[in-house]
């Protein structure tokens, strides 16, 4: 009964460090590189080793839930975000130094089918991991979800400009936007 109320104030505590992040010119990479270098060692160097400390901790208890409630989850309370920021600073600095120069595109059309997307990740996880699907929940190892959330990630990188290639708007976009304006958008281009 306690986590959800944590769990609150823990994502509403992010959504305000993302605000500031986007009103502070850190998300659009208004800052310097050397801005980004070092918020990319800082926050690797803090949340990395918590990640690290906490997994050993847990894989040596076995995975005994009081072990989890007392030390793994606050110290993922505290690595979670700051491995995010420095995913953060890691993705802006790609971007500012071109090292993904050949897959903003292809990023850009993700963005604008985002509400597709999401839909369509949850779609695909609720096919693989429920029993009406493939009912793969709890037989996967890390290294095996990673591999699905890469795969994922690639379907969608791709999938998007192609849609987009023929249409204006993902397809949620489109139905979003009519139900927005009261009727029909049009979808296809010229």
């Amino acid at each position: 009964a306690l986590y959800p109320a944590f769990a609150g104030w823990l994502i509403a505590g992010m959504m305000l460090i993302g605000m500031a992040l986007y009103k502070t010119g850190v998300l659009s990479g208004e800052r310097s590189s050397g801005f980004y270098v070092r918020m990319l060692s800082i926050c690797y160097g803090v949340g990395l080793p918590l990640v690290v400390v906490g997994f050993l901790i847990s894989n040596s208890r076995g995975g005994d839930i009081l072990v989890q409630m007392r030390l793994t989850f606050p110290m993922n309370n505290l690595s979670g975000p700051a491995v995010a920021l420095g995913h953060i600073a890691l993705i802006v600095l790609a971007v500012k130094k071109g090292w993904l120069a050949r897959l903003e595109p292809r990023f850009a059309a993700a963005g604008r089918m985002a509400f597709t997307n999401y839909i369509s990740q949850t779609l695909i996880c609720i096919t693989v991991f429920y029993g009406f699907g493939f009912g793969l929940f709890g037989t996967m190892n890390r290294l095996e979800l990673l591999a699905l959330s890469v795969a994922i990630w690639i379907l969608q990188l791709w999938w998007s400009p192609v849609w987009l290639g023929r249409f204006r708007f993902g397809p949620l976009e489109w139905l979003w936007r009519s139900l927005t304006y009261g009727r029909l958008q049009p979808l296809r281009l010229g």
